[in-house]
């Protein structure tokens, strides 16, 4: 159901009929009026300018597994993550059925690729770009990575940044980047959210400003002989 606060009587859509599963997952197209996708065990894409279910879905990508998380990284590519951190990018294709089938870009698990645990979440960042952000709680840190389209997409496996001793060893359930106050915010199971603080010359946020933020801003206290700041 797509529900409107401006008309509060009764949804404003229904597709009832295109998941027989738990839907995990909802998304927009910030550029692509009315672009929508829902997510279960696949990534179905729905036009929301149309009433008909028919005639609303757009697209199916079957990913294989239950999908943990999805979305629109620009006007034609959509990725998806499942539960089990595989990776994979996907070509919208609409009334183009070569785009329909073409094969996906396959990362596979993501564990492995980028020595982490599991995935956190990946954060589209802009035409062409997105960070993937990997966690892992045996070590307590968070790791940045960047994934680009140059022409083709890649995921660098070096992170360019790393969060850390900010959960206590807790998985973090999320992780927001703030473009305007140059801060990222880490949630985890803790039950804590940390603020962290790259360093300000390092440009905007997510990626040139991302590099060196060892330890959450309430857990600065004194410089070590190493550089790093000791927590309270």
């Amino acid at each position: 159901m797509v529900l409107d606060p401006r008309a509060p009587a009764g949804p404003r859509l229904q597709y009832i009929e295109s998941h027989n599963d738990d839907v995990t997952e909802v998304g927009l197209a910030k550029s692509l009026s009315g672009l929508a996708l829902l997510t279960g065990m696949s990534v179905n894409i729905f036009d929301m300018n149309l009433s008909e279910e028919d005639d609303a879905l757009q697209q199916v990508l079957n990913h294989g597994s239950s999908i943990h998380q999805a979305g629109f990284l620009n006007d034609t590519d959509v990725f998806a993550l499942s539960h089990d951190e595989v990776f994979s990018l996907y070509t919208l294709g609409g009334e183009d059925e070569a785009a329909n089938d073409a094969t996906p870009k396959q990362f596979g698990d993501l564990r492995e690729r980028l020595n982490c645990e599991y995935v956190v979440e990946v954060i589209p960042a802009g035409a062409g770009e997105a960070m993937v952000v990997g966690g892992n709680h045996s070590q307590d840190r968070v790791d940045f990575h960047v994934l680009q389209k140059s022409p083709e997409w890649s995921l660098n496996t070096n992170p360019t940044t790393r969060l850390r001793a900010g959960h206590r060893n807790e998985i973090v359930r999320s992780v927001y980047v703030d473009d305007q106050t140059q801060r990222v915010y880490s949630a985890g199971e803790d039950g804590r959210i940390q603020a962290w603080k790259p360093k300000p010359t390092l440009g905007a946020l997510p990626r040139e400003a991302l590099q060196k933020a060892d330890q959450p801003m309430k857990q600065r206290k004194e410089k070590a002989k190493d550089g790093r700041y000791q927590p309270y």
